[in-house]
């Protein structure tokens, strides 16, 4: 729920245009429209992302992940 509020905040912040605005939401058109511009929104935000590799113990990854939940 919180990412499907997130995605479109993102997109029009950053001026992303979505197509499916004024249609019936329950139509497949609108479906499919919403789920091509969260995916520009993602693309979007993997272009600005900085992605460095590290290593990590199985422990670290593990920890990690429990406190991101």
């Amino acid at each position: 729920m919180r990412l499907g509020l997130l995605l479109p905040a993102i997109g029009q912040a950053h001026g992303i245009a979505g197509e499916y605005h004024g249609m019936d939401p329950s139509s497949p058109e609108a479906q499919l429209g919403a789920t091509a511009y969260e995916e520009k929104v993602v693309d979007f935000l993997f272009s600005k992302a900085e992605i460095t590799d590290r290593a990590v113990t199985r422990e670290e990854l593990v920890q990690a992940v429990n406190s991101a939940g």
